[in-house]
C-alpha cells in the first residue's frame, strides 16, 4: 500500500520535471551583454607561418584491407594522388627533445 502511494505521488513530480527540462532545453542561451575587446593584429601581411600541407587520406574497403603478408597488391587500389614521396618527408626526430 504505502509503495502505491509513494508511486501515486511521484508520477506528477517526474511528469513536471521533465516537462521542465524539455522547456529549458529549448531556450536559445542569452546574448553575452558583454563585448569581447577587439583583436587588434599587428603583424604584417604575408609574415604568418607557412601553411600546413594538406594530406590526404584513403580508407580502405572493409573487405580489402591490406594484410601484413609482404604481398603489395593489395595496395593497388590506392589512387596515385594519395603517393607521398621521399622529397616530401623531413627528419623530425630531434624536435621536442632536450639537449643532454
Amino acid at each position: 500500500m504505502g509503495l502505491m502511494r509513494l508511486l501515486r505521488l511521484a508520477t506528477p513530480l517526474m511528469a513536471f520535471l521533465l516537462v521542465r527540462v524539455a522547456l529549458i532545453a529549448q531556450q536559445t542561451p542569452p546574448a553575452p551583454s558583454v563585448q569581447p575587446y577587439p583583436v587588434l593584429r599587428t603583424e604584417r601581411v604575408g609574415t604568418g607561418p607557412p601553411l600546413a600541407k594538406i594530406f590526404k587520406v584513403f580508407q580502405f574497403p572493409a573487405d580489402k584491407i591490406p594484410r601484413i603478408d609482404g604481398d603489395d597488391s593489395d595496395w593497388a587500389i590506392v589512387p596515385d594522388s594519395y603517393t607521398i614521396s621521399l622529397d616530401q618527408m623531413q627528419d623530425d626526430h630531434e624536435i621536442g627533445r632536450a639537449h643532454v
